[in-house]
């Protein structure tokens, strides 16, 4: 499936190949210049098994993370990587969701560029880029399309030595109201 192999790139290369990779130019004007802190090293997440509130959404969490999708038809699958935190997918939607979170020392600007430079090279286009926030944390929302057509919805964050990005779509449709608002649920420490 495309869809699969475009979440795999967003995730696995431009997410990944942002923290030891010189931003890629893009038709965006440069960040400004921020000085950042330190970065924190901390082991890896352990994700528990998912939680089913009362409200039928299924929360997701780590060390430092959660988020919920909208029912139990979404499913976690296990991933050999350490970099992907959780992958989630939802059969009859055709849909998957994933929180990547990659060592990242910059700030969400440099984060985004990094992304959408990545998302050009391998043939996809932005389709809208706004600055959202979420319970409190200052996100980087992209909308981008694959050169066959599927749509990506992204929340980028840079936080505590960590470029955060949850990835969410579908190869049939981009089900931005179901991925906006797990995207909403997000909580990062």
């Amino acid at each position: 499936m495309n869809f699969k192999k475009l979440l795999g790139c967003v995730a696995f290369v431009s997410l990944v190949g942002c923290a030891s990779h010189a931003p890629v130019a893009v038709n965006n004007p440069p960040p400004p210049a921020v000085v950042s802190p330190p970065a924190v090293v901390s082991p890896p997440a352990v994700t528990p098994a998912p939680v089913v509130p009362q409200n039928g959404s299924v929360t997701f969490s780590g060390d430092k993370w959660s988020f919920a999708m909208p029912d139990s038809s979404w499913v976690e699958k296990k991933v050999n990587r350490p970099n992907v935190l959780a992958l989630v997918v939802n059969e009859k939607l055709n849909g998957l969701a994933a929180l990547v979170g990659p060592d990242f020392t910059g700030p969400t600007t440099l984060l985004a560029v990094n992304v959408l430079g990545s998302v050009a090279q391998s043939g996809g286009n932005v389709v809208t880029s706004d600055p959202v926030t979420i319970n409190g944390d200052d996100f980087i929302y992209v909308k981008v399309k694959d050169s066959d057509g599927a749509l990506v919805n992204m929340w980028l964050l840079s936080k505590g030595g960590t470029g955060y990005g949850f990835i969410c779509g579908s190869q049939d449709s981009d089900l931005v109201d179901v991925c906006t608002a797990a995207a909403k649920t997000l909580k990062i420490q």
